[in-house]
């Protein structure tokens, strides 16, 4: 039995030494992404074959690159201090890009991103007088394609740039045509440079052709038509307006400008602005009209006083004292008088 016992122990010592001897099993190595093994660069791997691009989609790949450069480089190389970005003529030019590169999304692409209307505000804040043609057609365009429609920044832009840059009549247009532009009247300190600008408005005398889409191009009965759309439009999107002596005096100063004395419109005018008596209308030209607004005011009254006058009408007087009223009785009025 002992001898068992021994050959046992041995056996078991055997076995234990035997299983010590045995080489372990060898770990995999690191891969060769060590900061100390070198790399491959990506660029070292074998170039696919370049797809060649339509036509089309080569332009638009440069009109992309061209706007990233044009927002992001504020000075052309050699032109010391001259930013180029910042001009009219760039950002018009810019905005053009964009609307080309908007016109042509299409499904997926136009519903993924739907170009901002900030595109056409920037046509119109940076378009010249020739170029508010092409502002025009660009809105139209854009509700074709059932675009965004424009906020209220757009119609602003719109009245205050076209109504000063001798427009007015294509401002009226735009504003009264709201199913092909989709442009709502705006305020009524937006809406007075365009009632100016046709008040303004001289039609064409010479022989020379004059430019489309400008005021001088237009009719007489053109220019007084729009002038009583626009007062029409005003008093709907702003009702408050109703006792508003300004739009008033614009719209029959324009009328009686271009030889209209006579109709029944014009003379339902004279008889509005006379029933309200001076006090009224010098009050509300005190504390409801901006100074500016009120020495124009004070020049639109004389210009009726004096058209009047010339056709020998009986409110002439009228019109002529009050404003002497408007000048003597105003702060816009004392300013213009001290001018």
């Amino acid at each position: 039995m002992a001898f068992a016992r021994v050959c046992t122990a041995c056996v078991r010592t055997v076995r234990q030494a035997t299983a010590h001897s045995q080489p372990r099993p060898t770990l995999p190595t690191p891969r060769a992404f060590s900061a100390l093994a070198p790399t491959t660069p990506a660029y070292a791997k074998k170039a696919k074959k370049a797809e060649t691009l339509p036509a089309e989609d080569e332009e638009f790949v440069e009109d992309e690159f061209e706007d990233e450069l044009d927002g992001s480089v504020g000075e052309e190389p050699g032109e010391a201090g001259k930013a180029t970005k910042d001009t009219k003529e760039s950002k018009y030019g810019e905005a053009q890009r964009q609307l080309r590169r908007a016109l042509r999304l299409k499904g997926r692409n136009l519903r993924a991103s739907p170009p901002s209307t900030r595109i056409l505000e920037n046509l119109a804040n940076n378009a010249e007088p020739h170029q508010f043609t092409q502002v025009q057609d660009a809105i139209r365009k854009w509700h074709e394609r059932n675009f965004l429609k424009p906020n209220s920044r757009l119609p602003e832009v719109v009245a205050s740039r076209f109504g000063r840059g001798g427009a007015a009549v294509k401002a009226v247009d735009m504003l009264a045509n709201r199913n092909i532009y989709r442009m709502d009247a705006p305020s009524l300190l937006n809406l007075y440079p365009v009632f100016r600008g046709l008040s303004r408005a001289q039609p064409n005398a010479s022989e020379t052709p004059a430019p489309a889409g400008f005021d001088s191009a237009a009719s007489p009965t053109e220019i007084v038509d729009a002038a009583f759309t626009l007062h029409t439009l005003t008093l709907v999107y702003h009702p408050e307006a109703n006792n508003n002596p300004l739009i008033d005096a614009f719209v029959l100063a324009t009328a009686l400008k271009n030889g209209e004395t006579d109709s029944p419109r014009v003379q339902a005018m004279i008889k509005r602005l006379a029933v309200r008596h001076e006090g009224p209308i010098v009050a509300y030209a005190e504390h409801k009209l901006p100074h500016k607004w009120v020495a124009v005011l004070v020049t639109q009254m004389r210009d009726i006083a004096v058209a009047l006058v010339e056709r020998k009408d009986a409110n002439a007087e009228f019109f002529a004292h009050l404003a002497e009223r408007l000048m003597a009785e105003t702060a816009g009025g004392k300013a213009k008088a001290q001018a």
